[in-house]
Formats: structure tokens, sequence, C-alpha cells
């Protein structure tokens, strides 16, 4: 192949790629566009009206209110509709927006089921569910988010007991589970969230004790300098392994 043939090839062949990448991205953000219209669509009521007015498909998604884009792939990064006072139910479709890393729905009046389709969210780190009906059992999918840091899960109306796979979420630092009507033993395996930072357990009804032995295998110290608030219901124990 000589040099002329050799750089037409290179030049075909990297325009090849800037459009199959173009269209990828095109074809992933009309992804998450989707999943958000189909979002909106589960509302039974809007009264803040902001979602009708400015979740368009006319308007591109980065642009809409509580929808941050990151600058690099232009795909959703974080979702935040707190305090809307909206309700309705959280569509599976949510799952597809796969580069979500930030997930804030407090404040609202959402129901139902969480879709088991949110685990298909790895790159997580935040969620915000506060203040909303959620109903049935906390669900065991979170264990499928590796990268989750934040879980606020308080006044869901949340039952039954805590399930022990939160344990799995190695990078956790705040888990509020504050005012549900979660029962029965704390799992034992809490106490090996070795990034937790914040515990909130306060307003349920739970019992046992908590061996807080991970987060301080390397201190020598109580437990101040490394849980930030530790509030529990008052028949709880909390021990701490010696070192």
């Amino acid at each position: 192949m000589d040099r002329t043939n050799l750089l037409l090839f290179v030049s075909c062949s990297m325009i090849h790629l800037f459009i199959s990448c173009l269209a990828s991205n095109i074809l992933n953000i009309a992804t998450d566009q989707s999943a958000l219209i189909v979002f909106k669509s589960q509302f039974k009521h809007d009264h803040s009206n902001v979602l009708a007015r400015n979740w368009s498909s006319d308007t591109p998604i980065c642009s809409w209110i509580g929808v941050t884009c990151s600058s690099r792939h232009q795909r959703v990064a974080a979702i935040n509709v707190s305090n809307m006072d909206l309700s309705g139910i959280i569509p599976p479709e949510l799952g597809n927006i796969s580069f979500l890393v930030s997930l804030d729905m407090s404040g609202n009046k959402l129901h139902g089921n969480l879709p088991k389709e949110l685990a298909k969210l790895k790159r997580l780190k935040f969620i915000g569910f506060s203040f909303n009906r959620f109903s049935w059992k906390i669900p065991s999918f979170f264990e499928a988010m590796p990268n989750l840091q934040h879980l606020h899960l308080d006044n869901c109306s949340f039952t039954g007991s805590i399930p022990p796979s939160l344990s799995n979420l190695s990078k956790l630092e705040t888990l509020d589970l504050t005012y549900n009507s979660l029962e029965g033993m704390i799992p034992v395996e809490i106490g090996n969230l070795g990034s937790l930072k914040k515990l909130w357990l306060r307003g349920n009804k739970l019992s046992g004790s908590i061996l807080l032995y991970s987060m301080f295998r390397h201190w020598r110290v109580l437990i101040s300098p490394i849980i930030t608030y530790l509030v529990i219901f008052q028949q709880i124990r909390v021990e701490i392994s010696p070192a």
C-alpha cells in the first residue's frame, strides 16, 4: 500500500470511528431522555409544574431542571427532583441511565416498590429517597451498587428487617434508616462497613448490638473521631472490639 492509499485508509478509518462514536453518544443520550420522559409520565401530580413545563423532548436534556450531565460523556450524571411535591412511582426504565452518579428524590410523595432495575446503576454514589411513601421492605439490590457512598432511606415507610446485604457496600459512608417501621435484630454484618462514618437508626423497633470492629481496627480511640453520627434506638448496645 503506497503512502497516498495509506493516508486515505487512515482518514476514512478515523472518520468512520468519529461517526460511530457520535452515533453512539446520540443513542445513549436518547436512552437517558426516554427514561426520564417515562419517569415524568408516572407522576399523577406535579404540583410545582416544573417538570411538566421544562422536561420536554423539544429541549436538550442536559438543560432540564434537576438534570446534570457529565462534561466528558454528555450523559445524565445526576438527577435532583427533591422537594417538588411529586406523586407517583419510580419506573424500571430509570435503571437505563447507566452513567448516573447521584439520584435525589427526597421530599416527595413517591410510592410503591423500588424497581429492581435500579441495580443496574453501578456508578451511583448517592441515593436520597428520604420522606416518601414507599411500601414493603428495603430491597436487597443495593448490594449491587459497588460505588455507593451515601444511602438515605429515612421516613420512607419501609417495613421488615434491615437486609444484611447492605454490609457488602464497602464504600458506604452514610446509612440513614431513621423513622421507618423496621424491626428485628440489627445484622451483625453492619459492623463490617469499614468506610461508615454516619449511621442513623432512630425511630424503629430494632434490637441487638453493633460490633464496630472494622471501623476501629486501626484506632485506639473512642467513637467520635470516625463515627460523626451514631444515632440509634435506645435499647441498642454499641460494642467496640478491642484493638
